[in-house]
């Protein structure tokens, strides 16, 4: 009868996703694509699962889901893996609808190889900064997309222990350090992937770390007559090159005037008067520090100046009489009378 309602059992069972071609091997670290997913499936499709285990175990894993608006359960999905382990991964696909529910299809297996190609080395190693106990380096990261770490390594020249600084992929510069002063050392950076494999050395810099200055001899302490010229002068041991700043009484000093060699080894001031007396020190830097002298004190000796003269007297013959002055100077004064 045209009335008859017939009931169809849906056991149609869908067709798995397949590989994208040519990823049935593959190595460590590459991504497998699997595509059309759903391309058979019934369009009343509800939800559908993709799990994978790798051979050393029985267990599935789930590697995603996915769920479907009503009408479009055959709509194509693409479900993309990357491996980390290498050996052999199988893969299978669940899909569940109204009528043909928990449907299972297994998808072929990818066997996965060891990754042993090493990736791009680091590049443009250069020397940013170099002090008595660090050196700051810089360079360019390597173009290998599956770095996961860098090592920046220093030795020093004449050999002994090799230090390896471990720094994240994206690392462009940083610094060795409990360098000693005075030494010499070599640099180099590597680069190493997800699969344990190293770059080869990038270029290699040389370092030099810098002896901070000690002065050995100070300036002294000089005391001369206004209108003389007065020099004070240090010597330093350190590193080449050295720098030099002289102060008085703590305040930078500068070329002009009477005053010349502020930032050299000898500092002059010539014809000396009274406001040039004071305490000069000087500061010693290289790259390895600095340093500041101890002070020297330069006096100037002040010409005598009579402040109350000798006053005239009146007296009787036979008296007696006395004069007096005073004078003002630097030192002991010496006095000299004399009469007429």
């Amino acid at each position: 009868s045209d009335n008859n309602l017939w009931v169809y059992l849906d056991n149609h069972t869908p067709a798995p996703p397949t590989l994208v071609s040519g990823q049935s091997s593959i190595i460590v670290g590459q991504e497998i694509t699997l595509s059309g997913a759903g391309s058979d499936f019934d369009q009343n499709a509800t939800k559908q699962w993709l799990w994978y285990r790798h051979e050393s175990s029985p267990e599935w894993l789930e590697l995603t889901t996915s769920s479907y608006a009503s009408g479009t359960g055959n709509t194509v999905i693409n479900f993309t893996f990357t491996p980390v382990v290498p050996g052999r991964y199988y893969f299978r696909t669940r899909v569940d609808d109204p009528y043909a529910f928990n449907e299972i299809v297994d998808v072929a297996a990818v066997n996965v190889t060891p990754d042993t190609t090493p990736p791009n080395p680091p590049t443009n190693l250069v020397v940013n900064g170099v002090a008595s106990t660090w050196a700051n380096l810089g360079w360019t990261v390597s173009t290998s997309s599956d770095v996961v770490e860098q090592h920046l390594y220093w030795q020093p020249a004449s050999g002994g222990t090799l230090t390896d600084i471990l720094l994240g992929k994206n690392v462009a510069g940083s610094s060795a350090t409990n360098l000693t002063a005075g030494g010499s050392y070599r640099m180099y950076i590597k680069a190493r992937d997800g699969s344990g494999n190293y770059s080869a050395s990038s270029s290699e810099v040389t370092v030099q770390t810098p002896v901070p200055p000690a002065i050995t001899s100070g300036p002294q302490n000089q005391t001369l007559n206004a209108g003389q010229t007065a020099a004070f002068t240090v010597t330093a041991s350190g590193s080449q090159p050295m720098t030099y700043l002289w102060r008085k009484d703590g305040v930078n000093l500068a070329n002009g005037g009477n005053i010349s060699g502020a930032a050299s080894q000898t500092l002059t001031v010539m014809s000396i008067q009274g406001s040039n007396a004071g305490t000069y020190t000087v500061v010693v830097s290289n790259n390895g520090g600095s340093v500041i002298s101890g002070g020297a004190v330069l006096a100037i000796n002040t010409p005598p100046v009579i402040t109350a003269h000798p006053v005239s007297r009146t007296i009787t013959v036979g008296q007696s009489v006395s004069f007096s002055v005073t004078a003002s100077g630097t030192g002991t004064l010496a006095y000299q009378w004399k009469k007429n």
